[in-house]
């Protein structure tokens, strides 16, 4: 092991406490990124009716697992107020919510999906880290009549750089991936052919 390597390690374990303590990092998130416009002359009303978590985890709330000296995984980490199939959903029904695709009354359209994946990193450096967050969430939309009208797989990532607190740095990071996962939603031009126009 490096030198460097056992540094960082030795400075999680530290700014983290034991790794095994499961630490409360509420998300509370709320939609901040840029306006999402669409032409809604056709447009149907859009709803999310639900997220599954289809991920095999024993934690579903958990968003970023602790690693001990050995750089092995363990039962501690930040987890959110509430399962994060449900934290997607949210984020969902915000980005539908500010591009009006909620309050039309033209034939409906419904989504379901499940959370493939929530993915996260700590890149250390000697004083501040970078944290990544990566999520995958598999979406079907269907009309009325349960026909499919589209579906495919939407990512969100993101990076929050130069964090001196973990927990500060998975915040943001998962904020701005779940941002940027509303986003992809939202303006997937597959998804604008089949169920927008």
């Amino acid at each position: 092991m490096s030198f460097k390597l056992v540094i960082s390690a030795i400075s999680i374990a530290i700014l983290s406490g034991c790794a095994f303590t499961v630490h409360d990092l509420p998300v509370n998130y709320q939609y901040s990124g840029e306006e999402i416009v669409l032409n809604l002359n056709k447009a149907p009303e859009v709803s999310i009716e639900d997220i599954t978590d289809d991920r095999n985890v024993e934690n579903p709330r958990m968003i970023m697992n602790m690693k001990n000296g050995y750089g092995q995984t363990t039962s501690g980490g930040w987890q959110a107020e509430k399962d994060l199939a449900l934290i997607v959903k949210d984020a969902l029904d915000q980005g539908i919510s500010k591009a009006g695709l909620d309050s039309l009354k033209d034939h409906k359209v419904s989504i379901s999906g499940q959370l493939v994946d929530v993915s996260s990193s700590v890149v250390s450096g000697w004083s501040k880290g970078t944290v990544n967050v990566k999520i995958a969430v598999k979406l079907t939309a269907k009309d009325p009549s349960g026909r499919i009208l589209w579906r495919d797989t939407v990512y969100g990532d993101s990076s929050s750089e130069k964090v001196t607190m973990v927990k500060d740095g998975i915040l943001q990071a998962l904020n701005s991936a779940l941002d940027n996962l509303v986003r992809n939603f939202l303006t997937d031009d597959y998804f604008h052919q089949q169920v927008l126009q």
